[in-house]
């Protein structure tokens, strides 16, 4: 069943210029399905973390392959906790800091840490700051989630200046986006980007809208891209041509013809806090 899902959906991606653009003659898949599909795997997935920058004025993200526990938010803060390889990052959560427990309640994570954490260091606002955010953030990658509650040993944390009461959301205006570019320059940079295997830099041009329900998790992504280019099926042959742009000013399609096949489809973009990106919208 596997294989013929497989094919039928290579089918569509060969007709639809990419495996990770949706097609409307396959029903799109919900943020369940999609999370069941990678929860799915007992082997290794990959996922998205963020870290701070060394001035923790931004967040930089790593992909890596992570062994799946137990589901995906599980799987995302143990890999967290794990002193990040790169050395072009700051860390600052405290030795021996364990996962107690981890709860997905409709759109929010509740993360139940260790006593070790609530002794991070607050000598850096910013830093903190970033930090705590850079946990939410490589949680809210995942589809339909939209907030994450911190405690500490199941109680409410007092750190710093920070309010841990409250769930905290998303903070894009730690990402590094290109704000500058028009439409058909952001789609031609991930369409490329994508066609050289190249994942993670394409799929952080995709929307991180969380109202999205055609958005896709990383590893879903990435093995549907790897899939679909080791049968011939990712086209390296398009041209992007002109963009329009609606009367709201947030949403444009952009022309993209296949040379190959001389196929012709539009494809939709979003304007999320003055950057452009993909959305994951059906083409048209």
């Amino acid at each position: 069943m596997r294989k013929i899902f497989l094919a039928i959906l290579l089918l569509a991606v060969f007709f639809n210029f990419s495996s990770c653009r949706t097609t409307p003659k396959i029903s799109k898949p919900s943020t369940e399905s999609v999370k069941t599909k990678v929860e799915d795997k007992k082997n290794k997935v990959n996922i998205i973390l963020y870290f701070p920058s060394k001035e923790a004025n931004t967040l930089i993200p790593i992909s890596t392959k992570a062994t799946f526990n137990s589901s995906l938010e599980r799987t995302i803060v143990e890999e967290f906790l794990k002193e990040p390889v790169s050395k072009d990052v700051s860390y600052i959560i405290p030795k021996g800091t364990k996962l107690l427990s981890i709860l997905k309640k409709e759109d929010t994570i509740i993360l139940d840490l260790s006593k070790e954490f609530s002794t991070i260091s607050t000598d850096n606002s910013l830093l903190l700051n970033s930090t705590i955010y850079s946990i939410v953030n490589s949680l809210t990658e995942i589809p339909g989630v939209k907030n994450v509650l911190i405690k500490v040993e199941g109680n409410t944390p007092s750190i710093g200046n920070l309010s841990f009461t409250s769930p905290f959301k998303r903070n894009r205006s730690l990402i590094k986006r290109d704000k500058t570019s028009n439409p058909s320059q952001i789609l031609k940079k991930q369409m490329d980007l994508e066609a050289e295997g190249k994942y993670l830099e394409a799929y952080l041009l995709y929307s991180d809208d969380e109202n999205n329900t055609y958005r896709k998790y990383f590893d879903y992504y990435v093995k549907e891209n790897e899939e679909a280019a080791a049968q011939g099926f990712i086209s390296k042959n398009f041209t992007v041509g002109d963009y329009t742009i609606d009367s709201t000013g947030k949403h444009a399609l952009v022309k993209v013809i296949f040379n190959d096949t001389g196929r012709e489809l539009k494809i939709g973009m979003v304007k999320i806090d003055d950057a452009w990106l993909v959305d994951w919208t059906p083409p048209q």
